[in-house]
């Protein structure tokens, strides 16, 4: 709060605190049904009142895009606010930064799934700009794609053959594709999976 802020009445410092929750959080709360529940009775009159300031109407405004619903709640039955209102300040406490250099942002790496050009083609029908025809027809194949926490249960099913014996590697990779399952480490796997094979060990 700046020192302005410091001088609202109790009651003007809540409706400030639950504007501000309002705008921070606007892309998660918008559309959402939203209860506060607030000890102060006239917080609700303070909405209403008449002949009201430049500063309350831009927040009546504010709070009017929202399906907010503003209920009456003790601080005795409403133990877990009234406790976080009485907790103390730190001394010297650290001051807020809500920006940081353009320098950091780019050094933030995303994680790109493999199977992100398969999604972008599935739903906007758009090959990579460097997918070579081979790259192309692969992502026009109808084969499942499988996400990594599934490929030891595919490995496992393809790596049984019938009468109770293993599948070496390429077998068991080339079962994988003969099922239509996909996953660029697909021989990789298949070789470490029969490598630490109990059975196929033995």
């Amino acid at each position: 709060m700046d020192l302005a802020q410091l001088n609202y009445t109790t009651t003007k410092k809540e409706l400030l605190a639950i504007v501000f929750a309002l705008d921070k959080f606007c892309s998660y709360l918008l559309g959402s049904k939203i209860i506060v529940f607030s000890d102060h009775d006239t917080l609700k009159f303070l909405l209403k009142k008449p002949n009201a300031k430049l500063e309350l109407i831009q927040w009546m405004l504010l709070l009017h895009e929202f399906n907010i619903k503003i209920k009456d709640k003790k601080g005795a039955k409403n133990s877990i606010a009234d406790h976080l209102s009485r907790i103390e300040r730190e001394s010297d406490p650290m001051p807020i930064r809500d920006e940081f250099p353009n320098k950091q942002l780019l050094q933030i790496n995303t994680i790109i799934p493999w199977f992100a050009d398969i999604f972008n083609f599935v739903v906007a029908s758009q090959f990579p700009l460097e997918a070579s025809q081979l790259h192309k027809e692969r992502l026009k194949s109808d084969a499942k794609c499988i996400l990594d926490t599934e490929i030891n249960l595919v490995l496992q099913f393809c790596h049984g053959a019938s009468g109770g014996d293993h599948y070496g590697s390429t077998w068991t990779a080339r079962k994988v594709l003969d099922c239509e399952f996909y996953w660029p480490t697909i021989f990789r796997d298949a070789y470490q999976f029969v490598f630490t094979c109990e059975k196929c060990q033995k």
